[in-house]
């Protein structure tokens, strides 16, 4: 039952870019006389839900090797992840961005702490208030490491919180 809920959800997020991409194919094609312009915003509107589509995939796989179990243990620094994640993000100019990426060094599988770290960056982007702020911190000290991503977007209620470590669950 999970694995079927599973593919219905992943098929269903997958559908959205693709319609918009396919809509936006459509529509252009479809006009006789479009301007350099129209092209253009058709193409970028394409360009992101096709990126959308891709972070998917790359959800998917991630979420596929981590419970598959094989599971590299290699040295990674969470400041690199966080440092990669902001520089790969598409935030709005009108958010606010601010770091303290000190090392944070940690063990385990990069790709799958990569996919971490992203997925938590681009959640305080996009559960976030207009014209907003984010906030990435990393730490490490004595052993221990810290990875602290925060957002000016409403509070998520006590409630739904286990909720969230299931998948496709916003």
């Amino acid at each position: 039952a999970g694995q079927r809920r599973f593919v219905a959800d992943a098929a269903h997020e997958l559908r959205t870019p693709l319609a918009i991409v396919r809509t936006g194919a459509e529509v252009q094609l479809a006009k006789r006389e479009s301007s350099v312009e129209q092209w253009e915003a058709t193409g970028r509107r394409m360009l992101t839900a096709t990126g959308r589509a891709e972070r998917l995939l790359d959800g998917l796989l991630a979420l596929a090797r981590s419970d598959s179990g094989v599971i590299a243990r290699e040295p990674h620094d969470l400041a690199i992840a966080a440092a990669g994640a902001l520089s790969e993000t598409d935030e709005p100019a009108e958010l606010t961005v601010s770091t303290d990426l000190r090392s944070a060094p940690v063990i385990g599988d990069p790709v799958l702490l990569d996919r971490l770290v992203r997925n938590l960056v681009d959640n305080a982007i996009r559960h976030n208030e207009p014209c907003g702020s984010i906030d990435v911190k990393t730490r490490g000290a004595d052993g221990t490491s810290v990875l602290t991503v925060s957002n000016s977007g409403p509070v998520i209620p006590a409630a739904d919180v286990d909720r969230l470590f299931e998948p496709f669950q916003r």
